[in-house]
């Protein structure tokens, strides 16, 4: 059995850029780990969306037991959404309970865990954290401990920028500090369990797959011939982290090595509402009928650097949510709208009594989601004449728990792992930025997520070679409860891997029965300005689409 469990997350990594790095010697510590230890694939939820799948991660359930479905949730009953952050998370991580048990934990830039919550050891919050000015870490005075040793202390890869010279710098800079960081962390604080995510490769692979990938719609011998090298690059860094981290752990250390998602090439966006739009569920109101700042604010989000300029002339008590929501509630004609596309990623019905326009009756709800789906699941670009989407959802069928009713009513899931990048698709809220056309090219990104990601484990008791079957993302939480013999309570939705293991080394889960896993949300976890900060570093990223 493991004395101490460490978990590495690579946010975004695939095998597709991985395993020809390692046969071509790239990548030393990764081969050794891969050669060493067990592997497989790490299937992400659906969607395979970094806040959805963080928070899955951390709690071993689907999204209806911790109620996030997105980086933006809905602020009410109405049309309106805000940004979501770690306390949207309703359910128990599992490293709280492992400190109930008397195990020290420590965290480091782990999405989705700002504002920073009390646990039995430390925790440094990383994407969301809205800047160094705010408490960032439990206990606080670790993060003025950080301060006084990283002078420009950051939070995330690749914040705020889309320019790719910026970007690599960026995420190069970012990667070493928290390299540095872990290892102060590990000599200098106790610890049983450690977590460390390592965002870089998520942010570049968004903006420079078609540099790496010769085949690409966008690829562009010059830009690559600068930026090719840039990925490779970054995960020797990647790889050269990851040996000097596992010199300071102790021999008896279980090692799991991880991605919440995988990755592929995309070139392609499908505007959802302007498809709604085009088939009559949406209606737009007639451009003398669009009240107050809209119409003007709307031009100004078309173009970048007025884009910035939008967002330095908000009221102070706005966000750029919340601009988005009002705009997009007073262009929608809602007494005739069925069906909508909302920020946090998927489709509602505009249902009576339940939304405060609402006209769908509660007795055509279900069969207008199976109207609503089977019509979605026939759309074909008309550019190159493939399916859009691989998969239509209703919402139960993939959440269940005392938060699946704040799901959207429609979860869909487009082409994402098609050889041909032409054929994979980024969805998309907005009404009309720049036309009319539901089609688009998917730029700045030219990749995007996939469904899988990647899983190493390694460590004494683990079996070498071992090929790991349909393991999830859910799955993490019981294993690693269960590799420091902490009882698995019986809500959580993932398994132990148990197969990870050698014959005779496998830890027998314990299972514990629990009361309610749901916990209460806080009001705000951000002030308006701190909101806003974060809501454009995720719009920069595209994250907000």
């Amino acid at each position: 059995m493991a004395e101490k469990v460490v978990v590495i997350g690579l946010d975004g990594a695939d095998w597709r850029l991985i395993e020809p790095w390692i046969e071509s010697g790239d990548l030393p510590t990764l081969s050794r780990l891969v050669s060493e230890g067990a592997t497989g694939r790490l299937r992400s939820t659906i969607r395979p969306e970094s806040s959805v799948a963080w928070s899955s991660f951390s709690t071993g359930v689907n999204p209806g037991q911790h109620g996030v479905f997105g980086f933006a949730e809905r602020a009410g009953t109405g049309y309106a959404f805000r940004l979501a952050n770690g306390s949207s998370v309703r359910a128990r991580r599992f490293w709280d309970i492992l400190g109930e048990q008397g195990l020290k934990v420590g965290l480091l830039n782990i999405p989705f865990t700002y504002p920073p919550a009390p646990v039995n050891g430390f925790l440094v919050t990383g994407m969301l954290t809205p800047g160094p000015d705010v408490a960032f870490t439990y206990p606080r005075e670790l993060g003025q401990r950080l301060l006084n040793r990283f002078e420009d202390y950051v939070f995330d890869a690749g914040d705020s920028t889309q320019d790719k010279a910026a970007l690599i710098e960026s995420a190069r800079a970012h990667t070493q500090q928290q390299r540095e960081t872990a290892l102060f962390l590990l000599q200098e604080e106790a610890w049983d369990f450690f977590a460390l995510v390592l965002t870089g490769p998520d942010r570049l692979q968004h903006f420079l797959w078609a540099d790496v990938d010769d085949q690409h719609p966008f690829h562009d011998p010059a830009t690559s011939s600068r930026f090719g090298s840039a990925l490779l690059e970054h995960y020797r860094a990647l790889d050269d982290a990851v040996a000097e981290i596992m010199t300071r752990l102790p021999p008896d250390t279980l090692v799991l090595l991880m991605s919440d998602h995988g990755f592929n090439g995309c070139a392609r966006r499908f505007y959802v509402n302007r498809w709604l739009r085009d088939q009559g569920w949406l209606t737009l109101r007639e451009s003398g009928d669009r009240r107050g700042l809209a119409p003007a604010l709307s031009h100004l989000g078309s173009v970048r650097w007025l884009r910035r300029l939008k967002r330095a002339l908000l009221p102070a008590r706005w966000s750029s949510l919340d601009l988005r929501s009002r705009m997009f509630a007073q262009a929608v004609d809602w007494s005739s709208t069925k069906a909508y596309f909302g920020m946090d990623g998927g489709l509602r019905v505009n249902v009576q009594g339940r939304e405060p326009e609402g006209i769908v009756p509660p007795g055509e709800y279900d069969n207008l989601r199976h109207e609503l789906r089977q019509a979605l699941l026939t759309i074909r670009d008309p550019e190159t004449k493939q399916l859009v989407l691989a998969e239509v959802f209703l919402r139960e069928e993939l959440y269940r728990g005392p938060f699946a009713g704040a799901a959207p009513d429609l979860i869909l899931e487009p082409q994402r792992d098609k050889v041909a990048a032409a054929y994979n698709f980024v969805l998309d809220s907005a009404l009309n930025p720049d036309g009319d056309n539901p089609f688009g090219s998917s730029l700045p990104y030219s990749g995007n997520h996939t469904l899988d990601g990647i899983l190493i484990a390694w460590g004494a008791d683990v079996s070498p070679g071992r090929q790991v079957q349909n393991a999830k993302i859910i799955d993490l939480a019981p294993t690693v409860l269960a590799a420091l013999d902490v009882a698995i309570p019986e809500y959580m939705n993932g398994r132990a891997l148990s197969e990870i293991f050698a014959p005779g080394c496998a830890p027998a889960p314990r299972y514990a029965e629990s009361e309610s896993n749901a916990m209460d949300k806080p009001e705000r976890a951000f002030s308006r300005k701190e909101e806003r900060t974060v809501e454009n570093r995720l719009s920069e990223l595209g994250y907000l689409a």
